[in-house]
């Protein structure tokens, strides 16, 4: 009598291996046959055989099939045997991870606060099997990006970002629709200068600084200018309005204002001068 045959079978990915789960069929086996190819190598096809080690009805089956190449789409066929007899089979086909091996730069400028660039290397193809990459910020509202494997043009640009906003950013590689594990890069981007200086009020000891906010994400503002005897003195502050007192009569101070986005952080950014 014929052995029955597995029913379902589960797969876990991997880029170098794939974890099959199935439940054991019913009736006395002795042990599995797994035959499989990768699809493009039908006549490259290789076996398996796993022993049914006393395992009972209903109970799971594991097994890893290792030393597959990433990204590559492989055709695996399940059949239980008993006494010889070799049940039907069941087909699964499913493709291993890629992988993505490439160098990540991130371009910001000061100039150009709301785009954030990323250059990358190509993932050599002798070892992967992959069809495009995709990049992703860390903004829902921002569409993902993709390029073709072959694309010679290794720049991709995300314009109308929001200056001054810390943005993580997700690269994959993609085969058929399976991701690699991805590479995972975090910036900020310059803020925006503030536009114009006012002195709103001043006296020969005091003067008053005021300036519209910005627009995008910051935190504060680094304020400095040089005393009577030329020494430089910095401020931060979190106001748009700022009073300077017990300052030198009748002498000339020049005030430069850098807007501070992520204050105190890893990645602060400073706006570049207004003027």
């Amino acid at each position: 009598m014929y052995p029955k045959p597995i029913k379902k079978v589960k797969e876990v990915l991997d880029s170098y291996n794939i974890t099959f789960e199935w439940e054991v069929p019913q009736g006395y086996r002795d042990y599995y046959i797994i035959l499989y190819n990768a699809i493009d190598e039908p006549q490259n096809q290789k076996s398996l055989q796993v022993a049914a080690n006393d395992t009972k009805p209903m109970e799971k089956m594991d097994v890893i099939i290792d030393e597959l190449k990433p990204g590559e789409l492989y055709s695996f066929r399940f059949y239980a045997v008993s006494h010889n007899l070799r049940s039907e089979g069941i087909t699964v086909q499913t493709r291993t991870k890629p992988v993505i091996d490439s160098v990540i730069n991130i371009v910001t400028r000061e100039q150009e606060t709301k785009t954030l660039g990323i250059k990358y290397t190509p993932t050599p193809q002798r070892s992967v099997v992959f069809d495009r990459y995709r990049f992703q910020l860390s903004d829902p509202s921002v569409p993902a990006q993709e390029k073709l494997f072959n694309d010679t043009n290794r720049l991709v640009l995300f314009d109308n970002l929001v200056p001054g906003r810390l943005y993580d950013i997700t690269i994959w590689t993609v085969s058929g629709g399976v991701s690699s594990v991805p590479i995972h890069r975090q910036t900020r981007l310059y803020p925006e200068p503030i536009s114009e200086i006012r002195s709103t009020t001043i006296t020969d000891t005091d003067i008053t600084l005021a300036w519209d906010k910005p627009q995008g994400e910051m935190d504060g503002y680094e304020i400095e200018y040089q005393d009577p005897v030329g020494h430089l003195i910095k401020n931060v502050s979190f106001e748009e309005v700022n009073i300077f007192r017990n300052l030198k009569p009748h002498h000339n101070y020049t005030f430069l204002v850098s807007v501070i986005s992520g204050y105190d952080t890893a990645t602060v950014r400073r706006s570049r001068p207004p003027f």
